[in-house]
């Protein structure tokens, strides 16, 4: 009788382990979890897009994020990608929080076929072979130090990627958005940290998604449009006047008179993974080059709707600083219409948002929002400050 009552409880414990609050768990059982983590010698919660047992996150089964209302089961599964949970106050999995999984064809070891160790790939240029083997590194594995480097070897090798045609563009807009992966999940890379400061991860990612235009540059195409979710692409010949790129919820159409022969470069990510909070839309980065890739003046016109024709009421275009992420308020005010925009400077590479004045602040955000927008996040209250 002892044995089966014994059996018995151990049994309870592993179909009810989801109803259990992290920080009763010992640190193999918070890592065994699927909904806890192990972070400096504590056991504490994970942020709903990381979570891998979906019972923790359920209704009918009282699973322990459900009933703290953390998380809840995502009503849209997509196979592409490993989210299982969002948000408790969400509707929909957000675009700014997907998970693409793992290549295990690729080497996580950090070393190329020919030996060459990734630490050492990111500080010179080696020979042509290393342009190839470098794609075979697992971004998704790579932690602080192992991924700024591979994100350092990619732009010493990259003109070497740019120029081989046998390298697709696809290759190069995989490394970016798995590199973003990284940054948003990585809790060592920190606005604040004195060793992995986002400041030079933010760096090195716009310094690729310069080698991605020099690619698509060198061949020369009129218009590529490409969705990954966390980052979307837009590149036109200037002589086409007119780009225009869909996304979850928003579209953003951008006009221009053309002048000179040249490219426009844009890139369109959720705002949410880098930490902005009461957002109106998504982060918009616009840049135009001449055909051979230096900055050009091309004033532009910018015009920004909702897709459900959702109005705006007294929204403000924000300036984006793309390495630290601090925004500044333009002119451009939305009145309660369905549509916005304005005109903007042709100056540069700018990055815009449209949002409330308060997109900084911290009251009110979830765990992820309160970690990714520099703020302070209490597991036991649920509160950011």
């Amino acid at each position: 009788m002892k044995i089966i009552l014994t059996l018995i409880a151990i049994f309870g414990i592993v179909v009810d382990g989801y109803q259990i609050a992290c920080s009763t768990y010992h640190q193999n059982n918070c890592f065994a979890s699927g909904y806890c983590d192990w972070i400096s010698g504590v056991c504490k919660l994970l942020e709903c897009h990381k979570v891998t047992e979906p019972r923790a996150c359920s209704g009918k089964l009282s699973g322990y994020l459900y009933q703290n209302q953390r998380c809840k089961i995502s009503p849209n599964l997509d196979p592409k990608f490993q989210n299982l949970c969002i948000e408790y106050d969400q509707d929909t999995l957000m675009w700014g929080y997907l998970v693409y999984p793992q290549d295990n064809t690729q080497n996580s070891t950090y070393t190329t076929a020919s030996g060459f160790q990734i630490s050492k790939i990111s500080t010179n240029r080696y020979p042509t072979q290393v342009k190839s083997e470098i794609l075979t590194l697992n971004i998704l594995k790579a932690k602080n130090n192992d991924l700024l480097n591979i994100m350092y070897g990619y732009l010493q090798q990259s003109n070497e990627l740019c120029n081989d045609d046998n390298i697709p563009i696809a290759f190069l807009e995989k490394a970016i958005y798995e590199s973003m992966q990284q940054i948003r999940d990585d809790e060592t890379i920190s606005y604040t940290s004195t060793t992995f400061n986002k400041f030079q991860f933010h760096l090195a990612l716009w310094g690729m998604t310069d080698a991605f235009f020099q690619k698509l540059r060198k061949q020369k195409l009129n218009m590529y449009i490409s969705y990954k979710y966390l980052i979307n692409f837009g590149f036109a010949n200037l002589k086409l006047e007119k780009i225009v790129l869909e996304t979850q919820f928003q579209v953003f159409e951008i006009t221009w008179e053309y002048v000179q022969p040249g490219y426009l470069e844009v890139l369109v990510m959720p705002a949410e993974q880098f930490g902005f909070y009461s957002i109106h839309s998504d982060i918009i980065v616009i840049r135009a080059s001449d055909l051979n890739g230096y900055t050009i003046v091309n004033q532009r016109k910018l015009q920004f709707y909702h897709r459900n024709q959702q109005a705006f009421f007294s929204k403000t275009l924000h300036s984006i600083d793309l390495t630290n992420m601090q925004k500044t308020n333009t002119s451009i005010v939305c009145s309660p219409f369905s549509s916005c925009g304005g005109t903007l400077s042709g100056q540069g590479r700018r990055a815009y948002i449209f949002g409330d004045k308060n997109i900084n602040d911290c009251g009110g955000r979830s765990q992820s929002e309160c970690r990714l927008g520099k703020c302070n996040w209490t597991d036991s209250t649920g509160n950011c400050t």
